[in-house]
């Protein structure tokens, strides 16, 4: 289920992340970034723990949320956090989801920048190798 926060404005077209368009690995990260379910950093804690460390995150804070298919992640932002729930913008075009702290766990991975580095670069070593397969 999409929630737009009120205060989240969506993207003007020209200003939209090319989701296919490889970046380089020193490009920063950008909100709305697919990122697939096999990049994403293995999680050694529980869903609590997980959820205990998404509750100390603040607004403008990023990480990766889950999308509702299940198959990848994006890079997004915390816009709102009250007691019991926290949003994010997870697309450029200003779409959100909110989540109830206590659940938040097995859908959120919280991750610094220098681990986006290293995922981009990966992905976009696959892409280069793809291409080569393809000529």
């Amino acid at each position: 289920k999409k929630l737009m926060h009120p205060k989240t404005q969506a993207a003007s077209p020209s200003s939209r992340p090319k989701h296919n368009t490889p970046k380089s690995s020193k490009e920063c990260s950008i909100i709305g970034d697919r990122i697939p379910k096999e990049y994403t950093p293995h999680v050694e804690h529980s869903e609590m723990k997980m959820a205990f460390l998404v509750s100390k995150l603040s607004v403008n804070d990023t990480c990766l949320v889950k999308r509702s298919g299940g198959r990848y992640y994006s890079y997004s932002k915390v816009t709102h956090k009250d007691p019991v729930s926290i949003t994010f913008v997870v697309n450029a075009h200003g779409d959100s989801k909110t989540f109830d702290l206590l659940n938040v766990g097995k859908s959120v991975r919280i991750i610094e920048e220098e681990e986006m580095v290293d995922i981009r670069r990966r992905m976009a070593a696959r892409a280069k190798s793809r291409e080569k397969l393809k000529t």
